[in-house]
C-alpha cells in the first residue's frame, strides 16, 4: 500500500523560509567565529600565508602561545555555539521536513517551526552577549518545539 500525503503550501512555505534563516544564522555565526579566532590566534600558524594576513596582523598559533584571558574566552564562547549548533539545528532541520511529509496539522507545523527557528537565533545571540537565563529559555524552547513537530508528525502518520 502506497500512501502519498498532500502537503500544505503554508507549511511548506514556514519550513523552507525556516531551513533558508536556519543556513543563513549557521554562516553569520561561522563567520563571528572565524574573526573571534583570528584576533585570538586560534588559526595554523601556516595559514599566515595564505588568506589570514589580509584579515589580520595577529600571529597565528592555534591558541598555543599566550592569549589574553578574554579572547580566549570570547573564542571559546564562540566555540560552543557553533557546537550546541551541531548538536541541535541538524536534528530539529530534519524534524521539519519529515514533519512536513507526515502531513499533520499545517498550522501546528507552522508555528513549531517558527518557534524552533526563532529559538535558535535568540540562543545565539544570548550566548553571544552572555544572558544566560535567555540562552537557558531558548534552548528550552527549541527542544520543546522540536517535540512538538515530532508529535504532530507522528499524528499525521496514525491519520493516513
Amino acid at each position: 500500500m502506497s500512501v502519498i500525503p498532500s502537503i500544505d503550501l503554508g507549511a511548506l512555505r514556514v519550513t523552507a523560509i525556516g531551513s533558508a534563516v536556519l543556513f543563513a544564522r549557521f554562516l553569520g555565526v561561522a563567520t563571528c567565529e572565524l574573526f573571534v579566532k583570528l584576533e585570538g590566534g586560534q588559526h595554523p600558524p601556516e595559514d599566515h600565508n595564505g588568506v589570514v594576513p589580509y584579515l589580520t596582523d595577529k600571529k597565528q598559533s592555534l591558541g598555543v602561545e599566550s592569549v589574553e584571558k578574554t579572547k580566549s574566552e570570547t573564542v571559546a564562547r564562540w566555540n560552543r555555539i557553533i557546537l550546541n549548533d551541531l548538536e541541535n539545528i541538524p536534528f530539529g532541520v530534519t524534524m521539519m521536513w519529515a514533519g512536513l511529509i507526515c502531513a499533520g496539522d499545517p498550522k501546528v507545523h507552522q508555528y513549531a517551526v517558527g518557534a524552533f527557528v526563532a529559538s535558535r537565533v535568540i540562543y545565539s545571540f544570548a550566548y553571544a552577549l552572555k544572558f544566560s537565563k535567555t540562552r537557558t529559555f531558548a534552548w528550552a524552547s527549541g527542544v520543546v518545539a522540536v517535540g512538538t513537530i515530532i508529535g504532530n508528525a507522528l499524528s499525521g502518520v496514525y491519520k493516513m
